[in-house]
């Protein structure tokens, strides 16, 4: 019995999605506010109470060691660490949640859950005719970030780390490509490297938006580089930064913060960098601060493996 229980366990990240109640979710998404705002915080606290992620990332011990990342790594106290965990948690059923329901948004209701800062930084690079690379990290909600900026009228694309996506049966970004009764424009969906940097350089010579997740730990030695990230150095991809000096393409930090108090996310364009040797670790310097005011924002905590318990810091 003891075994069968091991394994279970050990199987768990087959089964972390259904055990959260993911597979109700179809069933509440369209009931009323006040039913579905319950459902989302029973989902979520099911989800903080059995530590899992999504599917093809669930680990053992995922919650003890992301409590330890933040705790060790921000030097707060392990009940703080713990409510971080819980925000954490809630944000992953808002992202689905809004997976579910992405192509039933209209511009209407995104404009009452964004708010912009910087709309400028992106409007005069995109004057310049060279399209637009948008350096983020995993924070926010970037699917219907994505849809927000579509149905506002830009052309915007999303890049992500191949094997990341290549693990998702369904993709909300093709779902998004596939929206046609919003008139949507922008064409939205996987980019991969390889030949997916042909589509990338037709992106930005239509004046396209790429958004770019760099906070991806590459092991490759070609096109990477070394940051120092919250007290870690990393070893990043920088094949955006080539891009941008091939193309001219301008480089705007993007930040995306999400406040479940308000449900309110918040898009911050930055100012434009220049792409030199520096550059990838001045953005890291830009998210750091911004993470660690906002680590409830930043899934980075528990999808990557880039910081260290308390125990072994000194290691």
């Amino acid at each position: 019995m003891l075994n069968f229980l091991k394994k279970l366990r050990n199987r768990q990240y087959n089964l972390s999605v259904y055990t959260s109640l993911f597979f109700l979710f179809p069933f509440f998404i369209r009931m009323p506010s006040p039913a579905l705002s319950l459902f989302i915080k029973v989902r979520s606290y099911i989800r903080y109470k059995l530590g899992t992620y999504r599917a093809y990332i669930d680990r053992r011990g995922l919650k003890k060691t992301t409590i330890e990342n933040i705790a060790g790594t921000l030097k707060m106290d392990s009940e703080t660490a713990n409510n971080i965990f819980y925000q954490l948690m809630y944000l992953e059923v808002i992202v689905e949640r809004n997976a579910f329901l992405l192509d039933t948004y209209r511009l209407s209701d995104l404009k009452k859950y964004f708010h912009m800062k910087g709309e400028d930084n992106l409007q005069g690079a995109l004057k310049k005719g060279k399209g637009v690379i948008l350096p983020s990290i995993h924070s926010g909600d970037t699917m219907l970030f994505m849809l927000y900026m579509s149905l506002l009228g830009f052309n915007i694309y999303g890049f992500f780390d191949g094997s990341f996506l290549q693990k998702e049966n369904l993709s909300p970004l093709e779902k998004l490509a596939l929206l046609k009764d919003q008139k949507i424009t922008a064409r939205i969906g996987k980019l991969y490297t390889g030949g997916g940097l042909k589509n990338i350089y037709k992106v930005l010579n239509d004046n396209g938006i790429i958004v770019w997740m760099i906070d991806l730990p590459s092991q490759k030695s070609k096109r990477s580089g070394n940051v120092n990230f919250l007290g870690k150095d990393i070893t990043i991809d920088t094949t955006f930064l080539e891009i941008s000096k091939k193309t001219g393409a301008a480089l705007i930090p993007c930040i995306l913060t999400y406040d479940n108090k308000r449900d309110i996310h918040t898009i911050d364009f930055k100012g434009t960098l220049e792409p030199d040797e520096k550059t990838a670790q001045d953005l890291f310097s830009l998210y750091e601060p911004f993470i660690i005011k906002h680590p409830g924002s930043w899934i980075g905590w528990y999808i990557f493996d880039l910081f260290k318990s308390p125990e072994t810091r000194q290691e």
